[in-house]
């Protein structure tokens, strides 16, 4: 999922099939001399995280700018930097390195009936130690460059009661159960399909406090995903985004982009309020991060949950657009579509640590029940790597701004070198990173209290100005 440090040329960001202005100038340019980084992106390979400080091996950019970028980078279309290495049809040469073997995540976790479920029985358990915690409770808070193992005793709060800015100190970092359960007469969120930067979108909101907190999921990951994470944030606004062809809005026929990504993002937030907190899990991060280094004007903080991370060094392989297309023409036969929805839900099923979340919650899987839903899940799988590449090019043209982030990682999702890149992409934002390894890739199925907590701790340093 994802690749090295370093690279040559300029990603641009045009339509797929079409370089953008500059980018064959730019292919093979490269400032720094040819000179790339280390593999793990210069921040050491984080083996021991767990046992004291991660001794760097290299040296990362400040402003997370890549070997390769930046003074090769042409003027792309709308302003955005220029792509290299894409062929006249519009496919790119090579593949995305591939990270570590997973490993399983510690025993211990009772099961629960689907997110809803899950959400009740944390409120319902308030007061009382959580099983399996003492055996196999690790949460790991690591902050500029230093990690910090996270013995599993006492319930203290996820910040230290201080925020997540608070972990460089000797006590233990541990989570607690939310002292908020479900409210039972809460409003229900709205749910609305405007029509912005072009596109039909789907929108749950439910109305609140600011600053608006925005949830966007990873590729093909539905609004619902989000339910138990916003159950535990009574009285706060926030909304959840699903992208075209989800949430029963029209496919558009072609593989998003990172630009479009963006500037939907950029909408949103203009229409529901800015600037927003962005919750982005997976892909998304890549949405968020070239929003932040943008329009930084809408971009108040930002809590990534297992984010992808792009380290590229060299234009990776995209499928073409004919392999979406294709699903959504077969997937006009009910039968069909049927499977579509069950093996969407299976395949969700094997990113949690306990399957039956997420197999026993029809919310998962009627909304991929129809030919738009799974021709965009597709796109979007298609269209993740040609993404990352090009927010190198975004990294390499805007500066990240002045505002927190909290980076929430999963161990179990690929191993140490997935630890390596999260922690360079924590180092390069300035965050805050905390690692658990009680869950998986769908933390907000997995700990949706500690993704409330950290939601809470940067809207926390938000109104501390």
């Amino acid at each position: 999922m994802v690749g090295a440090a370093g690279g040559r040329g300029a990603p641009a960001l045009g339509r797929r099939g079409a370089p953008g202005p500059g980018g064959a100038a730019a292919a093979g340019a490269h400032p720094r001399g040819g000179r790339t980084h280390g593999r793990d992106g210069g921040a050491g390979r984080p083996g021991h995280l767990r046992r004291g400080p991660v001794a760097g091996r290299g040296r990362a950019g400040p402003d997370g700018r890549v070997g390769g970028h930046g003074a090769a980078a042409g003027a792309g279309a709308a302003g955005w930097p220029a792509r290299a290495g894409v062929d006249p049809d519009g496919r790119r040469a090579g593949r995305p390195p591939r990270g570590g073997a997973a490993r399983r995540p510690a025993r211990g976790r009772p099961a629960h009936d689907g997110p809803r479920g899950h959400a009740a029985a944390l409120a319902a358990r308030r007061g009382g130690a959580r099983p399996g915690w003492a055996a196999a409770g690790r949460v790991l808070a690591v902050g500029a460059g230093a990690a910090h193992r996270a013995p599993a005793a006492g319930r203290r709060p996820l910040d230290g009661g201080a925020g997540l800015a608070g972990h460089h100190r000797a006590g233990p970092v541990t989570r607690r159960s939310s002292s908020r359960g479900c409210d039972a007469g809460a409003v229900p969120p709205t749910s609305t399909s405007p029509v912005l930067a072009g596109h039909a979108v789907h929108l749950l909101e439910s109305p609140g406090e600011g600053p608006l907190v925005l949830f966007t999921g990873g590729a093909g990951i539905v609004a619902d995903y989000w339910t138990a994470v916003t159950e535990l944030l009574p009285g706060v606004h926030w909304a959840a985004l699903d992208r075209p062809g989800l949430g029963g809005t029209p496919w558009p026929g072609t593989l998003p982009t990172l630009a479009e990504s963006v500037t939907l993002l950029a909408e949103v937030v203009r229409t529901l309020g800015a600037p927003a907190v962005l919750v982005a899990q997976s892909m998304a991060g890549y949405h968020v991060e070239a929003l932040a280094r943008r329009h930084p004007e809408l971009v108040a903080g930002l809590v990534l949950v297992d984010s992808s991370v792009s380290f590229y060094t060299s234009p990776p392989r995209e499928l073409p657009v004919a392999l979406p297309r294709t699903v959504h023409r077969l997937a006009r036969r009910r039968a069909l579509r049927a499977l579509g929805g069950l093996l969407h839900q299976v395949g969700a099923s094997t990113l949690v640590r306990d399957p039956a979340q997420v197999l026993r919650t029809p919310a998962l899987r009627h909304p991929y029940t129809d030919a738009d839903a799974l021709a965009a899940v597709v796109a979007e799988y298609c269209s993740w790597s040609g993404q990352g590449w090009d927010l190198l090019g975004v990294r390499s043209a805007h500066p990240f701004p002045d505002v927190p982030v909290v980076v929430l990682s999963a161990s179990s999702t690929g191993g140490r070198d997935w630890l390596a890149k999260q922690h360079r992409l924590a180092r390069m934002l300035h965050a805050r990173q905390v690692v658990t390894d009680e869950g998986k890739h769908l933390l907000m199925i997995d700990q949706p209290e500690m993704v409330a907590e950290a939601v809470e701790s940067v809207r926390r340093q938000v109104a501390r100005g």
